[in-house]
C-alpha cells in the first residue's frame, strides 16, 4: 500500500516521504457479550475494508450464529453496506436509512 508521511531531515526541515506497506490486515466480527471472535477475513494491506463486511456476515450466518446487530466504523458506511444491512435483517446502530 502506498502512503505518504512527513518527517524531518538532518537539518530539521520537513520532508514528505513516500513509502510502501507490504503486509496484511484482518477484518473480524466478534460476539461482544462472550468476547469471542466469530469470523475473520484476511486481506492484503491495500484492500478496502468496506468490501469485507458481507463476507463476515455470511461466515457468521453459516455458523448458525443468530446475529442481529453489527457495529463498524465510518469506513464501512459507504458502497452498498447500509442496504446490505437491511437486506440481511440486521440493525446498523450508527446509521438509519
Amino acid at each position: 500500500m502506498k502512503g505518504k508521511r512527513v518527517v524531518r531531515d538532518a537539518q530539521g526541515a520537513r520532508v514528505v516521504r513516500e513509502g510502501y506497506f507490504y503486509g496484511y490486515k484482518i477484518q473480524a466480527s466478534l460476539n461482544a457479550a462472550a468476547e469471542m471472535i466469530t469470523s475473520v477475513v484476511v486481506t492484503a494491506g491495500n484492500a478496502p475494508d468496506n468490501e469485507q463486511f458481507a463476507a463476515l456476515v455470511m461466515r457468521d450466518r453459516a455458523q448458525g450464529l443468530a446475529v442481529e446487530t453489527y457495529a463498524a466504523d465510518r469506513g464501512y458506511d459507504d458502497t452498498e453496506n447500509p442496504y446490505w444491512f437491511m437486506w440481511a435483517g440486521c440493525v446498523a446502530p450508527y446509521r438509519h436509512i
